[in-house]
């Protein structure tokens, strides 16, 4: 069955079509690429040179002709331009690709530049940089404020240091890493001396996070920031207590700094030696040789309850003047005897004997070598048995010679 056209519904229908595509285009436009700035309010000096740095990501699925212009400046003698990222060429029209991975990764970029008037006043300046597609169907405009302070003003405070543990505790014997970040408020890039003051006989370094090369100046881009650790090295002679640690970073007049504090909490360090440095000794078997050991103190500490342990081949018996609770004080020493004795079998020869100095904090062991020598008593019988021996001889030459 046919149905009359209707002129009405045909009206309906284009203009369902025409709302429909319109709303489709809005969404398309609103997607199509986006414009950023490094940052949008900044700080300077008259007589510098104002760089901004301009990126533009493109989400469709082909080139977008882009025009570049600044609609809102101050006017002479500002002359603002958009030039390219290294500077060499102005810009008004570009072409963007297509990000193939449909992220913001892939950027164009460019750099906003103004030369500002030697003479320019005190206050804040209004600009704005415009991208738009050729065909008219999409725009986005960035804002800047530049804000000029006088010369009987403070200095620019554009350049900033953070930091999130500023203290920090731990042993003589460990590092201390402060995680540090600087951020460049100013359009310029900086080059940063990095310095710092620490106390006597302590180490101080720079590197970047999560790598291990050092330096001892830094590169932070305009309105960018960089991390950095510094890292604190105590003296391991240095006593408990809380020190202060000094960081800046700087260029010229621009200059920032941090104190950080490092809490020592002293290590615990023993070490076995003897007085005359030997690692050997004599004895017999069965018969005790005597060993000068020395235990030290060389922690920042005091030393308590340490507990001496020899242990040499089976059967040897190994005592000390005083085996348990030595106290001592950080930088001091004292001199134990430990006596060892061979067993009676022992045969001529070299053996090793282990000392153990045991505390609740910290260890260390010693080897010496024992040389065991021919017991005296051995001899004393060697000789009797000769003597013996040479009677016998005697009475028996006797005897036969009264036959």
């Amino acid at each position: 069955m046919l149905r009359r056209f209707s002129p009405r519904l045909a009206v309906l229908t284009v203009l369902s079509l025409f709302v429909m595509a319109l709303t489709s285009t809005a969404v398309v436009a609103q997607d199509a690429f986006t414009f950023t700035a490094a940052s949008t309010e900044v700080t300077h000096t008259a007589g510098q040179t104002l760089r901004i740095d301009l990126s533009i990501a493109n989400h469709t699925d082909g080139p977008l002709d882009i025009l570049l212009d600044i609609p809102v400046s101050p006017g002479a003698p500002w002359y603002p331009e958009i030039r390219g990222r290294i500077g060499t060429f102005e810009v008004a029209r570009v072409t963007i690709q297509p990000d193939p991975t449909e992220t913001e990764r892939t950027l164009t970029t460019f750099r906003f530049l103004n030369d500002i008037p030697e003479d320019a006043a005190p206050g804040e300046y209004n600009f704005s940089v415009r991208a738009r597609t050729a065909d008219g169907r999409f725009s986005q405009t960035i804002p800047f404020v530049i804000t000029i302070k006088g010369s009987d003003e403070e200095a620019v405070e554009d350049l900033e240091v953070e930091t999130r543990f500023p203290l920090l505790r731990g042993p003589a014997d460990a590092s201390f890493e402060f995680a540090v970040t600087l951020r460049n408020r100013s359009s310029e890039e900086l080059i940063l001396d990095l310095a710092g003051l620490v106390p006597e006989g302590w180490d101080l370094a720079f590197k970047p996070s999560f790598e291990e090369k050092f330096f001892t100046s830094i590169s932070v881009s305009g309105a960018g920031s960089q991390s950095l650790d510094v890292i604190v090295t105590p003296s391991r002679t240095a006593a408990p207590g809380q020190y202060p640690v000094q960081f800046t970073a700087g260029v010229g007049e621009r200059t920032v700094s941090a104190d950080f504090g490092v809490i020592l909490t002293g290590n615990s360090e023993v070490r076995l030696g003897t007085s005359d440095g030997r690692l050997n000794a004599e004895a017999s078997a069965g018969n005790a040789g005597t060993v000068p050991v020395v235990v030290f103190n060389t922690g920042t500490i005091p030393l308590a309850q340490v507990d001496l342990i020899g242990q040499g081949p089976s059967g040897w018996d190994i005592s000390f003047d005083q085996a348990s609770a030595i106290d001592i004080q950080p930088g001091l020493f004292q001199e134990v005897r430990a006596h060892i004795t061979p067993t009676d079998q022992a045969l001529p020869g070299d053996y090793s004997v282990t000392i153990f100095a045991n505390s609740p904090d910290t260890s260390d062991t010693m080897e010496l070598r024992i040389t065991v020598t021919k017991s005296s008593v051995w001899g004393w019988v060697g000789l009797a048995i000769v003597a013996v021996v040479a009677l016998g001889l005697v009475g028996l030459f006797v005897r036969l010679g009264r036959r």
